[in-house]
Formats: C-alpha cells, structure tokens, sequence
C-alpha cells in the first residue's frame, strides 16, 4: 500500500536501513514485512529498485514473491 504521508510521500520503494532490505509497497505482505513498524529513522526512500540494488540492498522476500527482479 503506497502511503502518501511522511516519511514515504508516496515512493513505491522503501529501505529498512537496519536490514538492508528494500520493499516494494505495490506488493508488501502487510503481515510479513510490517512496514509500518520501522522506525522512521530506519526508512530510506528509493526512487526505483535500480537505485535500491546499487546501494547494496537486497530485495524482501515477501514483497517480491512473485515478480523477483
């Protein structure tokens, strides 16, 4: 679920600075990936997956289940 607030104003991608993993909002697992229990501090925004890889995260393996890069 895209949010439209702060700190996500809308971004697909999300990194969790703590685990080095980038979610995919348009696909998140609500259970599994419990974006909404990160700490702000954690999040970093990506303007695309490309970005993410390049700065070293790997994908969540919940939120690419079924469309993996």
């Amino acid at each position: 679920m895209i949010r439209s607030y702060s700190p996500f104003y809308g971004k697909r991608f999300i990194g969790d600075t703590r685990k080095n993993i980038v979610h995919d909002l348009l696909h998140e697992d609500s259970l599994q990936c419990q974006i909404d229990t990160i700490n702000y501090s954690f999040i970093r925004i990506f303007d695309n997956l490309k970005q993410a890889k390049k700065e070293g995260y790997k994908v969540c393996e919940f939120c690419f289940k079924f469309n993996l890069p």
